[in-house]
C-alpha cells in the first residue's frame, strides 16, 4: 500500500511517499480502506518532532489521527461491523496518512445511519476534534446544565465541534469569539446564538 510518512523530524519537506506492506488486523480491530484522512494540528507536531522522533516500523512514522473509509477486513473477535461498511475512527497511534490501516474498535463508528450513509469527506474530519471539544467542555471545562459557552477562535475544526458537542456536554454554546470571513452566514449555518468578533 502507499503511505505518506517521514523518516526524520521537519518540515514539510521530510514527508514522503512510502510503499509499505498492508496491515492485518489483530483481535478487537479492523482493516480500513482509507477514503479521507483528517488533517490537524497534530499531524504538523508529530512531524516537528514534538512527540519524538519516529519509532514506527522501520524506523518511519506515518502521520493521520483520524479517517473515514470502508471495513476490510475484520480481526478475531470483531462484532458489529462487516466488511464493506463505512466508517470513520479515531488512531490514536497515527497512521491514517495510508491506503490501508487498522483501527482499533473501540475508536471506529458505523456511518450507517437511519437517515441513510454519513459523508466519507465530512465525517474523516471528526474522530479527533469532536472527542476533543467534548472532552474539553465536560471535563476540563467542568460545563454544567444551562451554562453559556465562550469559544475562542470557533472557526477550526475543535472550535466548531463544540458547538455541536456543548449541548451533550449540558451547556449552552453559541457565543463565539474570532475573526471569521462571512460572520453572519457562518453563525447562522452553524445555528449560533451570537457570534463576536475580535
Amino acid at each position: 500500500m502507499r503511505a505518506v510518512g517521514f523518516r526524520v523530524n521537519g518540515g514539510v519537506e521530510v514527508l514522503e511517499t512510502l510503499d509499505l506492506p498492508d496491515p492485518v488486523p489483530t483481535a478487537g480491530q479492523v482493516t480500513v480502506r482509507v477514503a479521507f484522512a483528517g488533517v490537524n494540528f497534530a499531524e504538523i507536531q508529530h512531524r516537528r518532532g514534538e512527540f519524538g522522533t519516529p519509532d514506527g516500523p522501520g524506523g518511519v512514522d506515518v502521520p493521520g489521527l483520524e479517517v473515514a473509509g470502508t471495513v476490510a477486513a475484520l480481526g478475531a473477535g470483531v462484532s458489529g461491523l462487516e466488511v464493506g461498511e463505512p466508517i470513520a475512527a479515531y488512531l490514536p497511534a497515527f497512521g491514517g496518512y495510508s491506503e490501508v490501516v487498522t483501527a482499533d474498535t473501540r475508536f471506529v463508528r458505523s456511518l450507517r445511519t437511519g437517515a441513510g450513509e454519513a459523508d466519507l469527506a465530512e465525517a474523516a474530519g471528526l474522530p479527533c476534534v469532536f472527542p476533543t471539544a467534548f472532552g474539553v467542555l465536560k471535563d476540563a471545562g467542568r460545563l454544567r446544565e444551562g451554562e453559556d459557552v465562550l469559544i475562542h477562535s470557533a472557526a477550526g475544526g475543535c472550535g466548531l465541534c463544540g458547538r455541536a458537542a456543548g449541548p451533550g456536554a449540558g451547556g449552552r454554546p453559541g457565543i463565539r469569539h474570532g475573526r471569521l470571513g462571512g460572520e453572519d452566514s457562518v453563525r447562522r449555518r452553524v445555528g449560533l446564538r451570537r457570534s463576536v468578533s475580535a
